[in-house]
């Protein structure tokens, strides 16, 4: 630029230069993976196919890294029950061991009564779980028991149905993607997504902070809006919610489930058409309560053509480009690439 006072000193210009700094936070995060691992799952490859979409996401998130400072990821597989862990009979009612026969209580558990089977309360007095005890009748003779996964449909004795447990919030890479490649397809019982969702939600609430235990520190879940942190769901599933009956037909009306069987009319009905809308009407106020408490949520239907389920999960995602519909396994690839891609820029804060 041209001079004045300094041109009386023999300098006619002088170079003015500027720098502009950007500065960028790296926010942290809670993420949940909540997964069908129903027995449809079984079919076209499709349970691989999500655990290698799931790990390709881990993989994006934490790149070459074990583990990233404030980033912590849970998993919880769902069927018609979830396992909540046999290390915590502590929030059980009602649980008697002998009940089980030559095997134990594996972790799953029933619905808790009324509006609380979709509230994050945590377990405390009247607010306990009843523990999941599939009844030995002309659906499921025990004994003998067979627990294996591989049994599938003739599977027999009290856990039948009762997937892998959940992973709360874990820092390491490794260890979820272990748990992710426990997952499979566990026949019986049907879908209830609602208890998979609320169960979700659970895992990244601060009213369970220090609940958890394990690989999850006291301090966790954090507080909503916590600053340069955020919390995000996704949640898939290949079907509809159903309370399915395995032939030969057990007595009222379905296989036993999270809420016993469709004909003891926990839903407020013994129909099973009526008890799924119930069940999709509950999702659908967990889905408002995490989306209201500033929860990202990402929703996946796989393989599915049933329109109804698929506005329900449209609505629940917190904006529409949050819904992804995947009808083959390569769909289902790229929308977890592309949930990754998105969940590392949001973790990019100017």
């Amino acid at each position: 630029v041209p001079t004045t006072f300094m041109r009386l000193f023999g300098h006619e210009t002088m170079t003015v230069s500027a720098r502009t700094v950007v500065h960028r936070a790296v926010r942290g995060m809670e993420l949940v993976l909540v997964m069908d691992n129903t027995g449809s799952m079984s079919s076209g490859g499709k349970i691989t196919a999500m655990k290698n979409a799931a790990k390709d996401l881990i993989d994006i998130l934490y790149g070459n890294n074990e583990t990233i400072p404030d980033f912590w990821v849970a998993l919880v597989p769902y069927s018609a029950s979830v396992n909540i862990g046999n290390g915590r009979s502590g929030w059980l009612t009602g649980y008697n061991p002998a009940a089980y026969g030559a095997t134990a209580w594996k972790g799953c558990v029933e619905a808790r009564d009324g509006a609380l089977d979709r509230s994050d309360a945590p377990p405390a007095a009247g607010q306990y779980w009843r523990p999941y005890l599939y009844p030995s009748a002309s659906d499921n003779v025990w004994p003998p028991i067979n627990e294996a996964q591989s049994a599938g449909n003739n599977g027999t004795g009290p856990n039948l149905g009762c997937g892998p447990a959940i992973t709360p919030l874990t820092p390491g890479k490794t260890a979820i993607k272990t748990a992710i490649d426990g997952m499979a397809a566990w026949s019986r019982g049907g879908t209830l997504t609602n208890l998979g969702l609320v169960w979700g939600w659970r895992t990244i609430s601060p009213s369970w902070r220090g609940v958890w235990g394990g690989p999850t520190p006291a301090h966790l879940p954090l507080d909503y809006g916590t600053p340069l942190m955020d919390k995000v769901a996704i949640i898939l599933t290949d079907g509809v919610n159903q309370f399915y009956d395995n032939p030969p037909a057990g007595p009222d009306g379905s296989d036993y489930t999270s809420y016993g069987r469709v004909g003891w009319g926990r839903l407020g009905t013994t129909s099973g058409s009526q008890a799924t809308t119930e069940v999709n009407n509950r999702m659908a106020e967990v889905c408002e309560s995490m989306k209201a408490n500033g929860i990202i949520v990402y929703t996946i239907t796989f393989q599915l053509t049933n329109t109804t389920t698929q506005d329900l999960f449209r609505a629940c995602a917190s904006s529409p480009d949050n819904y992804y519909n995947s009808p083959s396994n390569a769909d289902l690839a790229d929308a977890f690439r592309e949930i990754g891609t998105e969940l590392s820029q949001l973790r990019l804060a100017e």
